[in-house]
């Protein structure tokens, strides 16, 4: 599989039939061709991957970003790097996720941000979602310590009713990738707190230590069978991550044990 910079009008329209694979999205709201054309020739970034006959079955997308009030202008001050590449979007076709290609389309994307002098990404992800938690804490180390309510306002399909929570995340590529993170026992040995035991918040926040806040592994499925429950659910993360963040801490990590994935939260080690 091929990852490398999209050109033409061809290849950015391949886009939007990836959107509408991967996401369901309608016709009217996806991102269009031409923008996506705008954005390379405004400097921005477009990446696909592309295989040998030719067809684009995934794309990562961002542009340049100047930091005005988004929690990363302290430390992008401090290193003297007041812009960064805002990834608004990357998706790969059900039929290849699973192969390794949003973990190269990502990696692919870092190289040309590095190219333009810049070291910081970010983007959303769903604070519910297992499968971006992993790839973007555990594969990539990358950090969150923001949690936004309802980021793009009311969902429809599968999604309706429930709020459009998203987490900003922080990829700072001038910085060694952590290692590792240790297992969960090794995390519940060094004093680890679960902060939402059995999807019930638990508040206040206990000490300084490592904390652990719980999602379920399959948030697709839960929302399918038992919406009530999987709103519930996300309510107790929102009131347990946005405690947690106004403390001072970051999620630097996560981890899948059995049906449920945990955040490892750690406070602030970049401040």
């Amino acid at each position: 599989m091929d990852i490398r910079p999209l050109t033409t009008y061809e290849e950015c329209r391949a886009c939007e039939d990836v959107q509408a694979l991967a996401w369901g999205t309608p016709e009217r709201t996806r991102t269009a061709a031409h923008l996506l054309l705008a954005t390379i020739h405004a400097g921005g970034i477009v990446s696909g991957a592309i295989t040998p006959e030719g067809r684009v079955i995934g794309y990562v997308y961002s542009f340049p970003a100047q930091a005005q009030g988004c929690i990363a202008d302290d430390l992008i001050a401090l290193q003297g790097h007041p812009f960064y590449h805002w990834s608004h979007q990357m998706a790969v076709i059900p039929e290849y996720a699973g192969d390794g290609l949003a973990t190269r389309l990502k990696l692919h994307q870092a190289d040309r941000v590095r190219a333009q002098g810049l070291h910081l990404i970010m983007w959303t992800f769903s604070p519910m979602m297992s499968v971006n938690a992993h790839l973007n804490l555990t594969k990539l180390g990358a950090l969150t310590r923001t949690y936004r309510r309802s980021a793009y306002g009311p969902m429809t399909g599968i999604n309706a009713g429930l709020p459009s929570d998203r987490f900003d995340a922080e990829w700072w590529l001038n910085r060694d990738t952590p290692s590792p993170a240790v297992t969960l026992t090794a995390w519940r040995k060094a004093g680890a707190i679960l902060l939402n035991p059995g999807g019930e918040t638990t508040l206040p926040l206990p000490g300084s230590g490592p904390l652990l806040i719980v999602i379920p592994r399959d948030f697709n499925k839960l929302k399918t069978e038992d919406k009530a429950r999987a709103l519930a659910w996300q309510m107790t993360v929102r009131a347990s991550m946005e405690a947690a963040f106004d403390k001072g801490y970051a999620a630097y990590h996560y981890l899948l044990e059995g049906d449920v994935g945990y955040y490892v939260l750690l406070k602030d080690r970049s401040r």
